[in-house]
C-alpha cells in the first residue's frame, strides 16, 4: 500500500504478519483474508481497544484546548474548517486521514501517542483549508492525497508541530 510515496505495508503486515502472503491472493481473497485477520484481532482484544479509546478521550481532552488555541495563533484570522472530526481507533499503523469527511484513523499502539497523531492528522485539515481558500489558483490543481501538495502538507507538519508551543502539548514528539 503505497500514498504519497510512502509504502506503508509495514504498518500493517508489520502489526498483522499473518497477512504477509496476502500479495499472492486474488482480490476477492486479500479482502475476505483482511476481513477475518481485522474481525479476529478486534474480537480478540476487544477490552483493550475499548480501554485504549477511553484513554485516548481523556488525553484528547486534555489538549484539545491547547491545541486549538496555538493552531489560532499560527494562522491568525483563518478558522479551523466547520464541521465534526471523528478520530477513529486503528489497528494498522498508518494513521490516514481524510479530508472531505474529516476523519482520521489513530493506531492504537503509535509510539507518540493519541495527542501527536490527533494533532499532526488535524493540522492537515486547517492548513489545506487555508491553501485551497487564501491561494486557490495554486492549489486547486493539487491532489492533497499524494503528490506535492501532500509532501508540503507533511513538510508544514513537521515544521510547525517541532514548535515549542506544540512541544507542550505532544512532548512524546
Amino acid at each position: 500500500v503505497k500514498a504519497g510515496g510512502i509504502d506503508f505495508s509495514n504498518g500493517i503486515i508489520g502489526v498483522h504478519p499473518e497477512l504477509k502472503n496476502i500479495k499472492k491472493k486474488s482480490k476477492a481473497g486479500q479482502k475476505k483474508m483482511i476481513g477475518q485477520c481485522f474481525n479476529n484481532f478486534y474480537q480478540k482484544h476487544k477490552d483493550y481497544l475499548e480501554k485504549r479509546v477511553k484513554e485516548f478521550q481523556i488525553e484528547l481532552n486534555k489538549a484539545e484546548e491547547e491545541y486549538f488555541r496555538v493552531v489560532a495563533n499560527i494562522f491568525k484570522s483563518h478558522p479551523c474548517p466547520k464541521g465534526k472530526y471523528i478520530g477513529y481507533l486503528s489497528i494498522i499503523d498508518c494513521n490516514p486521514r481524510f479530508i472531505k469527511d474529516k476523519t482520521f484513523q489513530v493506531f492504537y499502539f503509535h509510539p507518540e501517542g493519541v495527542v501527536s497523531v490527533t494533532a499532526h492528522e488535524l493540522l492537515h485539515f486547517i492548513f489545506y483549508d487555508y491553501c485551497l481558500k487564501k491561494h486557490s489558483k495554486i492549489f486547486k490543481k493539487l491532489n492533497p492525497d499524494n503528490g506535492v501538495f501532500w509532501d508540503l502538507a507533511e513538510i508544514f507538519n513537521v515544521i510547525i508541530l517541532s514548535l515549542p508551543a506544540f512541544k507542550k502539548i505532544h512532548p512524546r514528539r
